[in-house]
């Protein structure tokens, strides 16, 4: 019996986990389809991101690790999964559009 090709079961694993994001409110990025790599760029998989669906001005972000199969989370892995949480850079920008003109101003530069 062979192997499974390791592409196509990644490839349902995060069509199901965007499924379930999508039917629970949550929008999801994939750092590889950004970076259009073969080749995982850190531990995140996948960030789903949503307005707190009692505060909106809160921002939600949800860092996740794809498992795929049965078996015991490896610690390592789960702390360092944990650790992206302080290395987060976010920033807040407008978007201006003036016809067919778009620029951005950062609000650090407003306050």
């Amino acid at each position: 019996m062979s192997e499974p090709d390791e592409s196509l079961a990644r490839e349902a694993a995060e069509n199901r986990l965007r499924d379930w994001a999508l039917a629970h409110g949550w929008q999801i990025v994939f750092p590889n389809d950004a970076l259009e790599a073969d080749v995982r760029p850190g531990v995140v998989d996948a960030v789903m991101v949503r307005a707190h669906p009692r505060t909106p001005d809160s921002i939600q972000l949800q860092f996740v690790r794809l498992r795929i199969g049965g078996g015991r989370v490896p610690t390592a892995q789960a702390r360092r999964l944990h650790d992206t949480l302080e290395k987060v850079s976010a920033k807040t920008l407008f978007a201006c559009i003036e016809g067919d003109d778009l620029h951005f101003i950062e609000t650090d530069e407003l306050i």
